[in-house]
């Protein structure tokens, strides 16, 4: 686990303590993982099924572990990110 890059996605909700508890966890796991946190006008559904920011971090780097807190993409989403990449 410690050489393998981790993303992290999701949205900061900070009344829920377990989210801040798995960051905590997350750093102290492995120092190569990396956050992705949704902003609010990234989640409008519309034309643009993903986030051009989760699309692009996604490509830069080579993630082996995908983490996502509270569901935060569709299927659609998932299948065109496992496209894009």
């Amino acid at each position: 686990m410690k050489n393998r890059k981790i993303l992290f996605v999701y949205k900061n909700y900070t009344y829920d303590p377990c989210l801040q508890a798995m960051k905590r966890w997350l750093r102290k796991l492995n120092d190569k993982s990396h956050y992705f946190e949704f902003k609010d006008y990234e989640r409008v559904r519309g034309k643009n099924l993903t986030s051009k920011r989760l699309l692009k971090n996604l490509k830069d780097y080579n993630y082996d572990i995908l983490i996502m807190w509270n569901p935060l993409l569709t299927l659609e989403e998932i299948l065109l990110v496992k496209k894009k990449i």
